[in-house]
């Protein structure tokens, strides 16, 4: 299975929000797409194939699931951030069901200042997620089969530049991260072995810091199966988005 995370930039690049999707469905062509800063695309044939939600009912962007074949259903559940993050899940011919999680980490501004955080909102999100982590009630099965993925404008990059008291440093990214990990996910990046540096998936024009906001976790049973990784940096994605696709291919059996 062919698994695909992508920021699009709809709304900086919405004159050519086609081209991405076009550029997603048959180029990259995954099985399963997990796409952030979303709009439908024009093409009724593929906007049809795609469950998005729009963030906060005033955007005409969100984030989304898209699949040209297989049969989604999506995931209901009180959700603290609709439009951030989208749910679905799949059943397998095997009677196997995976669930996937398009996330997108919406920054928060509070009290008047201008500082956004987006660690605030992906820890509600998570919170939100307990249930289906820990496969309570409805969500049975669920814990066992899980895919996470999206720009979660979290970079452990981050860490060491908020001071909080006597000197000391937050790692807030890095408790973010541990956090998920405690729920037995495990990163896209881990694999072969524990990344030595940081991979660039997020291009941003007044920094010349190689930005990785975008991931995909999945539970440890999937990430065993971990075929290829690959991050997707060219100069059509350049185009299409300040992002860059990350593609996991795992063998589902």
């Amino acid at each position: 299975m062919r698994v695909a995370t992508w920021n699009m930039a709809y709304w900086s690049h919405k004159a050519i929000h086609d081209s991405a999707w076009r550029f997603l469905v048959e180029v990259i062509k995954p099985d399963i797409a997990l796409v952030q800063e979303a709009g439908l695309a024009s093409d009724e044939t593929i906007s049809n194939k795609t469950s998005l939600a729009k963030i906060g009912g005033t955007r005409d962007w969100g984030s989304g699931v898209y699949s040209n074949s297989l049969p989604l259903k999506e995931i209901v559940y009180e959700n603290s951030y609709p439009g951030s993050i989208t749910g679905v899940e799949l059943k397998l011919p095997s009677g196997r069901i995976i669930a996937f999680f398009s996330l997108y980490g919406k920054l928060e501004t509070k009290y008047g200042d201008r500082t956004a955080f987006s660690t605030t909102s992906v820890h509600k999100m998570i919170s939100d997620l307990n249930w289906v982590f820990l496969g309570l009630g409805k969500f049975a099965g669920l814990e066992k089969s899980i895919i996470i993925g999206g720009d979660f404008n979290a970079s452990t990059q981050l860490d060491n530049t908020w001071k909080a008291g006597e000197g000391r440093y937050l790692n807030a990214h890095r408790i973010l991260f541990e956090r998920i990990e405690d729920y037995g996910l495990k990163s896209a990046f881990d694999y072969p072995e524990k990344q030595k540096s940081y991979i660039q998936t997020h291009r941003h024009g007044k920094s010349k810091t190689l930005w990785q906001n975008d991931y995909i976790f999945l539970s440890g049973s999937l990430h065993s199966k971990i075929i290829r990784v690959e991050v997707i940096d060219n100069k059509e994605v350049r185009r299409l988005s300040d992002h860059n696709p990350v593609v996991v291919e795992i063998d589902v059996g």
